[in-house]
Parts: C-alpha cells; sequence; structure tokens
C-alpha cells in the first residue's frame, strides 16, 4: 500500500477525518510566538492530518473491492453497475469482454447469472497507490464456474484496477482482468442441496 497526499473526501470520511484531526491534535507551544502558532498549524499536526485522510481513502478503496466481489457474487447486478463512475469500464481481455459504463456493467452481470450453474468469486487485496482524487491497485482473484452446459472454468487473475474520487465516494474507472492460470478441466463437485430444497414424503 502506498499513499501520497489525498485531498478530502466527500462523504461519510469528511466528517471522520475532521474529528480525528482534533482528537489527535498537539498543543500550541506558548513559548515561542504564540499567536503564530494559534494560526497556523505545527507540521507535526499536518503530518497527523495527512496520516488520517490516507487512512480514511485507504478503508473506503477496501470497502469498494469487498463490495465488488459481495455484488456479484450475491448476483445483485444493480449494486455491482453502482460501483463504477459513468463511464467507468469492466474489461477481460481474455474473453474478448469490455463493458462500459453502469447499464452495460450490470447486463454483463446478469449474463454471467444465466449460464453459470454454479459460481465462486474470491478477493485478496493488493497494492493501493493514490494521489489526489485517483488511485490505482491491483486485485488478486480466483473464480470457479460451473456452467450450464457441464463445462467448467477456474481461474487464478488480476484485476488492475483505477480509482476515481467521486461526490458518492471512490468508484471504479476501470478494471482490467488478467487471468494467469486457467484451468478447464471438469469439476467433480456441483451445488449441494439445501434441507428446504427437498422434497419430503407425505
Amino acid at each position: 500500500m502506498t499513499f501520497r497526499r489525498s485531498l478530502p473526501s466527500i462523504n461519510w470520511a469528511a466528517d471522520s477525518r475532521a474529528r480525528l484531526a482534533r482528537c489527535h491534535g498537539g498543543p500550541t507551544d506558548a513559548s515561542a510566538n504564540a499567536d503564530h502558532h494559534m494560526n497556523e498549524p505545527k507540521e507535526h499536526d499536518m503530518h497527523k492530518m495527512h496520516e488520517l485522510e490516507d487512512l480514511a481513502d485507504f478503508i473506503e478503496l477496501e470497502r469498494l473491492r469487498r463490495e465488488f466481489t459481495d455484488a456479484v457474487m450475491m448476483n445483485d447486478h444493480e449494486r455491482l453497475g453502482s460501483l463504477f463512475t459513468p463511464d467507468g469500464a469492466l474489461r477481460i481481455p481474455e474473453a474478448s469482454v469490455s463493458a462500459v459504463g453502469p447499464a452495460q456493467i450490470r447486463a454483463l452481470g446478469e449474463r454471467r447469472e444465466s449460464f453459470a450453474a454454479c459460481f465462486v468469486q474470491n478477493m485478496h487485496p493488493g497494492k493501493v497507490e493514490v494521489e489526489g482524487d485517483t488511485g490505482s491497485g491491483r486485485t488478486f482473484m480466483y473464480e470457479l464456474f460451473q456452467l450450464r452446459d457441464g463445462t467448467s472454468h477456474v481461474n487464478h487473475a488480476v484485476y488492475h484496477d483505477r480509482y476515481q474520487r467521486t461526490s458518492d465516494g471512490w468508484k471504479f474507472a476501470e478494471r482490467v482482468y488478467e487471468i494467469r492460470y486457467l484451468d478447464t478441466t471438469p469439476l467433480a463437485g456441483g451445488v449441494p442441496h439445501r434441507v428446504d430444497d427437498v422434497d419430503h414424503p407425505a
């Protein structure tokens, strides 16, 4: 994780930063030029404030990346699309997939749900860099597909991310899925039946 100085976020984090900054502010130095120290934050205080801003950005970006996988796993396609900027893109070059904008990204999720009998996605957050209102990062992925036609697909991959700060918080400007390992061996398992899905004799 690498952060450069970030601008304040226009969301829940703004109030939190202000409160935290007040809590961590050091006392003024009354021994020399008291008026100067009362009107200008000390270098130590500014450093603390920047650290708190970085921490708030990190928390928001972690939430964004986790929210993506949660929306995909829950087939919440509306929420999935809302995580992207209006011109945000989701691309999978190896599959010739490119969806731009929330509507196309929602439709992509709907298509995936329609052809997958079983789908699992796990994520492991990687490096993040933020500078001002933009950021970039990597997210390490594992996906398992069992398709309705009987074929299977397991991959390990990396999402190469670009982030954009908006009035609604951080959103994806782009996610590019780079597959590092692919296995199409038929899967031996399947979706288990829940107890309440089983017909009981009368």
